[in-house]
């Protein structure tokens, strides 16, 4: 996810609708309430993945992602912070806007401050994507299964793009979802990953 391929959207990606339990936008009703929270689908150890939903807006879906990478702490204290910012003051998002915050897609590794996932797997390299690779770079060298056994092998990764493309991506006219990476963990600078990546509102 930190760089042009966090997600694309082939007929890859589309098959994974089938090899989880899909999330439909009725679980999302908010009955008259701006933030809604939702448990999208639980990691290798059974921690939950939890995305809050604030807004009504249909144009444009936000997503926020933080601790991809479990040594990446700030970036789920970054994330979580803007989530109870937003939470509490919901009038502050723009009307055609809707965000969405995972404070933690690796929550296994948050617990232990770990780059990884429990499978040893590294989840930004394990995204579906036309140049995915089960052997992958980690910045020095390249390691065996560091991709994972297949895109998306990884439940974190499995819930979260059928979160996107079912959930998500019907209801709205676009997603663009940011995760935030940290380049000197725990404290270091961070950024989102590329900024943003545009999903079309498309079938393709």
């Amino acid at each position: 996810m930190c760089h042009k391929n966090i997600i694309r959207l082939s007929s890859l990606v589309l098959a994974l609708t089938a090899l989880s339990a899909s999330t439909s936008m009725s679980a999302l009703e908010t009955g008259g309430n701006a933030v809604v929270s939702l448990v999208i689908g639980h990691s290798v150890e059974n921690r939950q993945l939890t995305v809050t939903r604030v807004g009504f807006g249909k144009g444009t879906a936000c997503v926020l992602v933080g601790a991809v990478h479990g040594e990446e702490v700030n970036t789920f204290l970054c994330v979580d912070a803007l989530r109870e910012k937003y939470a509490a003051h919901p009038e502050l998002v723009p009307g055609s806007f809707t965000l969405f915050f995972l404070p933690a897609l690796n929550p296994d590794g948050i617990a232990v401050k770990r780059r990884l996932n429990s499978h040893e797997v590294d989840l930004n390299r394990n995204f579906p994507s036309k140049d995915w690779l089960a052997d992958a770079f980690d910045m020095k060298r390249t390691v065996k299964g560091f991709g994972g056994t297949g895109p998306a092998s990884e439940p974190e990764v499995r819930a979260f793009v059928v979160f996107l493309l079912e959930t998500v991506k019907p209801d709205f006219e676009e997603v663009r979802v940011m995760a935030f990476h940290s380049a000197a963990p725990p404290v270091g600078y961070m950024q989102p990953g590329h900024s943003s990546l545009t999903i079309p509102h498309s079938n393709t």
